[in-house]
């Protein structure tokens, strides 16, 4: 789907339309937004509650911020004008791409916050989300980011910057607003508490939706580290690249899980077909701790190694919960509903592990599937056969860690 298509359809609906003057919303409105079925994107009347002023499209769930400028470390910004006409239904619609845009990000917030409600992590974040709008984010030498959507745990901000390619825009993709939501939700539960002891916590923690692999030179099948020994290997440099791939991955789960589209990436940034989707079952087992030392220790530039074991947690627990579901016989949203649960439960349970280590001691990349292994453990639904699956993913030399499986299989 363009995006162009999308605004033209609007413009014809609404070219009967009698123009109105800026209201207060009072109670609900409904208005014409792109909504998706996992799949594909049509224009669906949406109803949103929160809306008080559509005068800047602002209300309880978001608050948006153009012209963006961070002072004193506060987000900063004009409000936008949201355009739009009436129809003859009384359905809102939206008079331009980027009204249509703001409109988008509205409703998934609305929706993001019932998920998180759904999820027990209502209480996480404050309300209205920030959301800067048209930022300028500067890649140094490379200069401004375009096509790209972040989370800064510094200002608690989604940060869009200028989107110029005929795709779907990243403001109208429901994977990319889930995954953007999720990194407030790790920053607050993982991040926050543990202080000093995470790597780089008094860095800035922008995260965004590209795996960078072409910029770094490495193609996944780079990464092989079998008969390797690795050298001394900084203990934080470990960490950083483990917990982001952590916070990566569990972040495209939070997306899939909200919007149904295992590849929702590739949508808007098509040159991530490959790395991204998680649909892709995993031949042979996610990459051992070994294999992630081995890398650290021979090279600086790590941020493609961690959206690739992202990616193989993100297939792993997808794997894992459809197993699940088939033993259940639930249908795919349900499925999506409990492995919300379970991620969010798997969160204070990691801040915890990461807490707990030693000074010498490092995170195992096998630790969050053992994580897992304990919520659904708690949830009575850690069977022989869904601990089978999970070792199997495990690597060898790490099946020792996963101390809750090994105590179901045990069991005759």
């Amino acid at each position: 789907m363009r995006i162009c298509i999308l605004a033209a359809l609007v413009l014809s609906l609404a070219a009967c339309s009698k123009t109105e003057t800026y209201e207060n919303s009072k109670g609900g409105i409904t208005i014409q937004v792109p909504v998706t079925d996992g799949e594909k994107y049509r224009l669906d009347p949406v109803q949103l509650l929160t809306v008080t002023s559509l005068k800047a499209i602002s209300g309880l769930s978001a608050k948006f911020f153009m012209e963006p400028e961070v002072r004193n470390g506060e987000l900063t910004g004009k409000d936008p004008v949201f355009r739009y006409v009436r129809n003859s239904n009384g359905i809102i619609i939206p008079k331009d791409s980027l009204s249509l845009q703001l409109a988008s990000v509205y409703m998934h917030m609305e929706k993001l916050k019932a998920l998180d409600e759904a999820a027990g992590v209502a209480l996480v974040n404050s309300w209205p989300r920030k959301v800067a709008v048209n930022a300028y984010y500067s890649q140094g030498a490379d200069g401004p980011l375009y096509n790209n959507a972040l989370y800064s745990g510094q200002i608690d901000a989604m940060v869009f910057v200028p989107y110029t390619q005929s795709n779907l825009p990243v403001m109208v993709n429901a994977g990319v607003l889930g995954h953007e939501h999720f990194h407030s939700l790790f920053y607050k539960l993982v991040i926050l508490p543990l202080g000093d002891k995470y790597p780089g916590a008094k860095t800035a923690t922008i995260h965004d939706e590209t795996s960078h692999l072409e910029d770094l030179g490495i193609k996944p099948s780079d990464v092989v580290f079998e008969g390797e020994t690795p050298g001394a290997v900084n203990r934080d440099a470990y960490h950083s690249v483990l917990l982001r791939a952590m916070n990566e991955g569990l972040a495209d789960v939070w997306g899939w899980v909200y919007s149904g589209d295992v590849d929702f990436v590739r949508k808007s940034i098509p040159q991530e077909k490959i790395t991204r989707n998680i649909d892709y079952p995993i031949q042979g087992n996610i990459s051992s701790t070994a294999e992630v030392k081995a890398y650290v220790s021979v090279s600086t530039q790590t941020m493609g190694l961690s959206y690739m074991l992202g990616n193989q947690y993100a297939r792993a627990i997808k794997m894992i919960s459809e197993t699940i579901s088939e033993k259940k016989g639930v249908d795919a949203k349900l499925v999506r509903q409990e492995t919300a649960l379970l991620v969010a439960a798997s969160l204070p349970a990691l801040k915890n592990k990461i807490e707990n280590l030693k000074a010498d001691e490092f995170l195992a990349t096998s630790s969050l599937l053992e994580i897992f292994s304990e919520q659904l453990a708690a949830k009575n639904e850690l069977t022989a056969d869904v601990c089978g699956q999970i070792i199997k993913l495990t690597p060898k030399a790490e099946e020792a860690n996963l101390a809750t499986c090994q105590k179901v299989i045990a069991v005759p």
